[in-house]
């Protein structure tokens, strides 16, 4: 008569049930896997490791994040002097500033002071911005004096702010005479060491009246690859895509396929429209706490570290808030 055992832990029970949510054919199949395994171990070789799930990746580079140092950022409450804020910028983590000196600096003297302040808070000048118009002083009269003291304050590039905004300015022509003079005038800074770089304001994204264009698109088409860079604002193009269809990565992927880029904008938003009589510049929140999506826009550079990546939040009601903000989200934002 046969005598009756209970199975062994380490073997499958033929009558048993089995576990919840397995059917019987794949609870036998894990077992002799497991039972292989142990077999293997037993002649010599080891159990199969795991292979480690892949860590996500920084999208932002830490080593290339910078502020903008501008009116904007830092004249809300005293003191009014910008470049005060230096050492509290650089101890929240940032490495490099862009200037907004819209007129130039007063003086080669005190672009040489600006540069001595820079060098003892460790900041890096990566840019100043200057207009074409809109004040006296400007780059179309002014553009030898400009480099000279941007020089002067150690910049590494010359940035310019399109601040024409006028039915006169917003056609295909007047934009492909725009875009002789940056031309002329990247040659010139190049020739100084500088690259010379276009910002781009949210009319830049305007179509031609006539032809339907994108205004923004004569400018990447007409200037000279060599000579004239970018400056991609994600808030801008953000801002207008709705009723323009412009995309921020298809910008992205447009420029870095002629090393066109030398730093963005980071600026978010609210996703809301201006109030009436408001400037849309009132619709802007720290950097992580708006609706762009900024983990898709990153994802698609294809060389991060290769460009800054510049905080920007006109109108902060605290700047010093706001830097710390929007530098732990870019810091830590992985994909």
């Amino acid at each position: 008569m046969a005598i009756e055992r209970e199975p062994r832990r380490d073997e499958p029970d033929e009558g048993a049930e089995p576990k919840a949510g397995i059917d019987r054919r794949t609870f036998l199949r894990r077992a002799g896997a497991a039972g292989a395994a142990l077999a293997a171990v037993a002649a010599g070789g080891s159990l199969p490791t795991a292979v480690a799930a892949p860590q996500p990746q920084l999208l932002v580079p830490r080593h290339r994040l910078g502020i903008g140092l501008e009116e904007y950022a830092f004249s809300q409450a005293p003191p009014t002097d910008v470049y005060s804020k230096l050492e509290e910028i650089a101890g929240i983590g940032y490495q490099a500033v862009e200037l907004i000196e819209f007129n130039g600096f007063p003086s080669v003297e005190r672009a040489r002071e600006v540069r001595h302040f820079l060098q003892e808070a460790n900041l890096r000048g990566v840019g100043n911005f200057h207009l074409t118009f809109a004040t006296p002083r400007n780059i179309r009269n002014s553009l030898d004096a400009f480099v000279e003291e941007d020089k002067a304050a150690g910049m590494i590039n010359f940035g310019m702010v399109a601040a024409e905004n006028t039915p006169a300015f917003q056609n295909e022509a007047a934009y492909r005479q725009m875009a002789e003079d940056f031309n002329r005038w990247g040659a010139i800074t190049k020739k100084a060491g500088m690259l010379f770089y276009l910002h781009n304001e949210r009319w830049v994204y305007d179509r031609d009246p006539t032809t339907g264009k994108v205004l923004f698109d004569v400018w990447i088409e007409e200037t000279d690859p060599d000579l004239v860079f970018f400056c991609l604002d994600m808030m801008w193009i953000e801002f207008t895509s709705a009723a323009t269809g412009v995309d921020t990565v298809h910008y992205i992927e447009l420029l870095e396929q002629d090393d066109r880029i030398v730093e963005f904008h980071v600026k978010d938003w609210n996703g809301q429209q201006p109030a009436l009589g408001q400037p849309p510049s009132t619709t802007q929140t720290d950097v992580g706490a708006g609706v762009i999506d900024f983990q898709r826009i990153f994802q698609a550079i294809q060389k991060p570290e290769k460009y800054w990546y510049i905080v920007e939040r006109e109108g902060s009601p605290d700047p010093t808030n706001t830097a710390q903000i929007s530098y732990d989200y870019l810091s830590t934002l992985t994909g």
